[in-house]
């Protein structure tokens, strides 16, 4: 059940932009006293950005003016915040029971929600048009033509028509299923996720080792090609035991396929080429923050582009923090969204001294937090900044700007905000870049 108010906007005070403004067009915390925050965003065609999370507090009054004075209860956990990034503004806010676990947007602008209750398809303006009772929370869902959608729960893939009735669903015979998406064109689905396995490298004792896949899927449940996922002693015979974990998918406005995964170390599978384990893949290297050398086994990330069709990785490149002292630092992976020109943006969360870009909107703040990184088609590194302590649960980017949020506790730079400041506990934020970043 969803509630929403179209003349919010008046209820804001918006402050004006700060001296630490830098490119940002709107920074803001939202959320009250509860445990808040945003899992998703996406720019629509109009140029609107849509926000969705979990706000059991907020300070955006949700009251009917005639109803003020009317005590209620606590509102619904779910929110739903249509933006104006240009206005900083919005324009209007919708709730829904249970907290919201993904989002994904489709050509017509309609929103594809993971609930606590299932799946649900909105209008861009918060009506809802039908529920399936398909996944929860932590489902993950992606877009398909037409109307439909591919959601993932439990590590089983269910296709929905564009009426929400199931048309066919599978397991995915994997032990970690991450995340999924749709090619709209060539009707396949992707998942990906990692496996546990063991490996012997010479001399030694027999190790654990996660093991990254990426799978395709035709529509009728097919499993077309797959990349990564080769067995523990495959890896373990050429010294690449580090874990990797497949994190997140996208599929770019290019129609590229984009893939957002870790590694505990350097020595890792994501310097082969995709189906190719004895070829190696000519990783991107910009600076010490793009390569893998003196790291050791903490978590980094890696971003690769693939073609949709056969799997092959094209390109790709490793992202880490790097201490003052030269060692390679954490860096996790959360977010990830290409845009037509094949620029890649990934964000998540960082340990101290990740890149940060000269003159880049970012938190004065020593230690690690949020981050955002961006690059360019060949995977030279384009911008780079931390925006708060906290996490980038997702980005999106679209009609000339770049939609940025999360989860923090502290330090982000307010510009036009619209509330004061966090709220308390753990609050959601939004941050709206330009799509044009550079170094």
């Amino acid at each position: 059940m969803i509630r929403c108010t179209a003349a919010i906007a008046a209820l804001l005070a918006l402050a004006g932009p700060t001296a630490s403004a830098g490119q940002a067009l709107l920074s803001t915390w939202l959320g009250g006293r509860g445990e808040d925050r945003l899992v998703a965003a996406a720019v629509l065609t109009d140029g609107a950005i849509i926000l969705a999370g979990v706000m059991p507090g907020t300070h955006l009054d949700l009251r009917d003016p005639d109803k003020r004075r009317t005590p209620r209860a606590t509102p619904p956990d779910g929110i739903l915040v249509r933006l104006s990034p240009r206005a900083g503004r919005v324009m209007s806010v919708g709730r829904v029971q249970g907290p919201i676990g993904d989002m994904a947007v489709d050509d017509a602008d309609g929103l594809f929600l993971t609930l606590a209750y299932g799946t649900s398809h909105f209008s861009p303006f918060f009506r809802c048009q039908w529920t399936a009772r398909v996944g929860d929370e932590k489902a993950r869902i992606a877009t398909g033509p037409d109307g439909a959608s591919a959601v993932l729960s439990n590590g089983s893939v269910t296709l929905l028509d564009k009426f929400g009735h199931k048309a066919l669903a599978w397991k995915v015979p994997a032990h970690h299923v991450e995340d999924i998406a749709v090619d709209p064109v060539r009707k396949l689905i992707f998942v990906t996720g990692y496996n546990n396995r063991t490996g012997r490298v010479p001399g030694q004792r027999t190790n654990p080792v996660q093991v990254a896949f990426l799978y395709a899927y035709n529509a009728d449940g097919k499993r077309v090609w797959r990349a990564y996922d080769w067995r523990g002693q495959d890896l373990a015979s050429r010294r690449l035991m580090a874990d990797t974990r497949g994190y997140r998918l996208a599929m770019g406005a290019d129609g590229k396929l984009y893939l957002a995964g870790e590694s505990a170390g350097g020595n890792t599978l994501w310097a082969r080429q995709s189906q190719k384990l004895n070829a190696t893949l000519p990783l991107a290297r910009g600076d010490a923050f793009q390569s893998g050398h003196n790291t050791g086994a903490n978590p980094i990330t890696f971003v690769g582009r693939f073609d949709p069709e056969t799997g092959r990785c094209e390109a790709g490149t490793l992202l880490l923090a790097r201490l003052g002292n030269g060692k390679g630092n954490t860096i996790r992976p959360r977010a990830l969204a290409a845009d037509a020109q094949g620029v890649v943006y990934v964000g998540g969360l960082s340990a101290s001294h990740p890149p940060v870009s000269k003159r880049a909107f970012a938190g004065d703040f020593e230690g690690g937090g949020a981050f955002l990184s961006v690059f360019d088609h060949s995977f030279a590194r384009l911008y780079a900044t931390k925006l708060c302590a906290g996490t980038t649960l997702a980005v999106a980017a679209g009609q000339g700007a770049v939609a940025v949020v999360g989860e923090g506790t502290e330090d982000l730079p307010g510009v036009r905000g619209l509330q004061p400041g966090v709220g308390g506990g753990t609050d959601g934020w939004v941050v709206v870049l330009p799509s044009k970043l550079g170094k």
